[in-house]
């Protein structure tokens, strides 16, 4: 029990989205995020190639959440003590959103329609994920703050 006398909350985008009907609930995916608090994010190897995951996040963000309230926990298949996770190996420092992909082709069109449609568009989320995120991804776990 925490602070509030509750169990925390937890919601798994992957369970809690019907994976077999995504574009019905693409469009309440900004509500589900704008209900979280923080965000876990299980960052391995690939991360960033997963237009899915830096979408998330940017949408996260763009819902009034934190930057501070993002934690990435990078995994790279190796044994680390508890609370001390190794930097991310984030491979290629230019980020595109369009080298970026989605499993369904028809997902990547939709995702990159709601980049574009932001406000901010393609290049200012380029921008923000090689300034914000890839940066927060290499801070070892115990500079992170906590989520």
């Amino acid at each position: 029990m925490g602070a509030h006398g509750r169990e925390p909350t937890v919601w798994l985008d992957s369970l809690c989205i019907d994976q077999a009907d995504i574009a019905a609930q693409l469009p309440s995916l900004p509500v589900y995020l704008a209900g979280c608090k923080s965000v876990l994010a299980l960052a391995g190897p690939t991360y960033f190639q997963r237009l899915w995951c830096v979408l998330e996040l940017h949408i996260f963000h763009q819902m009034g959440g934190s930057l501070d309230h993002i934690v990435l926990v990078p995994l790279d298949g190796t044994n680390v003590s508890a609370g001390e996770a190794r930097p991310l190996s984030i491979g290629k420092p230019a980020f595109d959103v369009h080298r970026a992909s989605a499993t369904d082709p028809h997902d990547q069109e939709r995702l990159l329609a709601v980049i574009e449609g932001s406000g901010e568009g393609i290049a200012a989320f380029n921008e923000w994920v090689r300034t914000a995120l890839m940066p927060l991804a290499a801070l070892p776990r115990s500079a992170q703050p906590p989520a």
